[in-house]
């Protein structure tokens, strides 16, 4: 009796089934009046509960199954009429209402479940930034300031043992270890112990280490002045005249010589130059960080000494300047070398500038003759990038009175320099001389813009003379 019961259960269903095919066709027609008997329907079709009454009752688990004469149909599905996957018909409506593709779905708490298998959906375009669209600038990253203590060493009496670096503020603990202020307190008001014993430990039971302050305090100073002197007068070179052989307000110049280990090790001569003045200490700094050039007059470093002012070493050339050869051999400076003599002050001029120094005035006393010879290849000269701070606004060009100063300065400055030169050639060759003049007159040029840069310069005096 019971099996039989099942049988026409499972019948009834498979029925129902197909009438609600029927109702879903129609559903999606906008029928809206089904939607109810759709619902009705499916409230109606549960399974009626089995009697109890008969002792050999039949209850059913989910687990089991029940076969019958004919195999049971997988259940039907229809594609989503939106994102075209396939659902069950009893869970079409809902998938509907909620599919993502609907532009006109029930906004939910969750997102709709696919149990069909995935649909390609066209792929969203990759924005494209256009290039005409300026990028907005990040900051620059920070650059850390070097601790002058760094590059020397230390014992390990003046180092905290929280920070690793050089006590500035040092504090000692009931512990007996000393530490740097600003660390240990964060850790004692976290910790409340001692970071080297794990002992109890207070912020105000903190002392000042005066003694350890004084030693670090020297020893950074030490540091600093290693740093920043290279050589120290009277141990490493000293002066061989105490009478300067060249004196202006703002530099002297004295004839000097290495001393001990730097006599051996340093064949070249040597000369120091004292500055004075409020440029000192910039002309100093630049000078001593510029990396050598075969055109400019090295200088070898900074000179502590007791004096006030700033003492450097610089290549001394015992051979003669360019105003003295100007005075004494003017035949010798034909348009060919002077050709040279300015290509090779160019090249110099051109390393400032890579440098972001300005040399500002050129003069014949600032240019050293290393060789001269009647072949112009063999010609070397050097410019002396020291200056005396008066002289700058002798050749000064206008957009350096105007307080902006543009790398193109010394174009201006060596354009009026190389005019003097060939204005007193005595050799006047006027066809030569013009190609010349234009190209001083392009230095001269009031706005910066019109000026050649020093590359041009240089490419110029090699397509005139093939140097």
């Amino acid at each position: 009796m019971k099996y039989e019961l099942q049988r026409s259960f499972r019948r009834f269903n498979k029925k129902v089934h197909q009438v609600g095919s029927t109702v879903t066709r129609l559903i999606r027609r906008d029928s809206s009046p089904l939607v109810h008997v759709h619902r009705r329907i499916r409230s109606t079709v549960s399974s009626p509960p089995l009697s109890d009454s008969d002792d050999d009752t039949f209850s059913a688990t989910p687990t089991e199954s029940f076969t019958d004469d004919t195999e049971s149909e997988p259940p039907t599905t229809l594609p989503c009429e939106f994102c075209s996957r396939p659902q069950p018909i009893n869970n079409l409506l809902n998938h509907q209402n909620r599919c993502r593709a609907n532009p006109d779905r029930t906004p939910g708490r969750h997102s709709v479940v696919h149990t069909g298998p995935p649909a390609r959906h066209p792929r969203r375009p990759r924005r494209v930034v256009s290039e005409n669209v300026l990028q907005t600038a990040s900051a620059p990253p920070r650059t850390r300031t070097p601790s002058p203590t760094e590059n020397f060493p230390v014992s390990s009496g003046l180092v905290c043992p929280i920070t690793k670096s050089v006590f500035r503020n040092p504090v000692i603990g009931p512990d007996g270890h000393t530490y740097e202020h600003d660390a240990i307190v964060p850790w004692v008001e976290k910790e409340e112990t001692s970071p080297m014993t794990r002992e109890p430990l207070s912020v105000s039971k903190l002392i000042p280490n005066r003694a350890i302050k004084q030693v670090a305090d020297d020893f950074r100073r030490e540091c600093q002045r290693k740093s920043l002197y290279k050589y120290k007068l009277d141990v490493d070179v000293k002066k061989t005249e105490q009478i300067p052989f060249i004196k202006t307000p703002t530099k002297s110049i004295y004839r000097a010589e290495w001393i001990g280990n730097n006599a051996s090790s340093n064949n070249s001569k040597i000369i120091l130059v004292h500055l004075n003045g409020i440029h000192a200490e910039t002309i100093a700094k630049s000078n001593c960080q510029l990396k050598t050039h075969e055109n400019i007059v090295p200088i070898f470093g900074r000179v502590e000494h007791n004096d006030s002012g700033i003492l450097l070493v610089q290549e001394y050339s015992s051979m003669q300047t360019l105003s003295h050869l100007i005075k004494d051999d003017r035949a010798k400076l034909t348009i060919e070398i002077l050709d040279f003599i300015l290509y090779q002050i160019a090249s110099g001029l051109q390393h400032l500038s890579d440098a972001k120094i300005i040399h500002g005035n050129i003069t014949a006393d600032d240019v050293f003759i290393y060789r001269i010879d009647e072949i112009p290849e063999n010609i070397l000269v050097k410019l002396n990038n020291i200056d005396d701070a008066d002289k700058f606004l002798t050749h000064t060009p206008p957009e350096v009175l105007s307080q902006h100063v543009l790398e193109k300065s010394d174009v201006f400055a060596f354009g009026r320099f190389a005019q003097e030169l060939y204005s007193n050639e005595l050799e006047v060759d006027n066809q030569n001389l013009r190609k010349r003049q234009i190209l001083c007159e392009r230095c001269l040029a009031g706005s910066p813009q019109e000026r050649p840069t020093f590359n041009e310069l240089l490419k110029s005096f090699k397509e005139t003379n093939a140097l």
